[in-house]
């Protein structure tokens, strides 16, 4: 699916959307799949099914993203809104941000996000996802000075 999507258009936030979509899915299965392994060695061992534990949502790709597939399958034109993350997304994960959820904003370019997310990020990348700008997670990186 993504392939496809990604073989009917040359535009590079399609892409980039594409692959985000992919590697989310791809980590969503993983755990899925581990969850399930390990049930079935609880049962293994123990022949005691009440000792299975739930397992995660199952793995999908999100609504906008069979959107926006289902668009260009179609040859429907784009709109640079369906491409576009909005102000009230987490810049990583796309999903709608609450008013109850911990997020974090980049000084540079002021943008928000969940902070679970940018704090995976920012362990490996140390710069601010959106504008590349420096940027460190407070929680691992205290400022001092206050």
């Amino acid at each position: 699916m993504v392939e496809k999507m990604k073989s009917c258009t040359d535009l590079v936030e399609i892409h980039q959307i594409a692959d985000y979509e992919y590697y989310q899915f791809e980590g969503k299965l993983l755990k899925y799949v581990k969850e399930v392994e390990l049930n079935i060695q609880r049962i293994k061992e123990t022949c005691d099914v009440s000792a299975v534990t739930l397992l995660p949502e199952d793995p999908e790709f999100s609504q906008r993203f069979v959107n926006l597939y289902w668009r260009i399958i179609n040859n429907q034109p784009i709109t640079s809104s369906e491409i576009e993350v909005s102000d009230s997304e987490s810049f990583i994960c796309t999903e709608e941000m609450t008013s109850d959820q911990k997020t974090l904003q980049c000084q540079e370019c002021e943008k928000v996000t969940h902070h679970k997310c940018v704090s995976k990020w920012l362990k490996i990348n140390r710069s601010c996802p959106n504008c590349r700008e420096k940027m460190l997670d407070p929680e691992e990186f205290p400022n001092l000075g206050q």
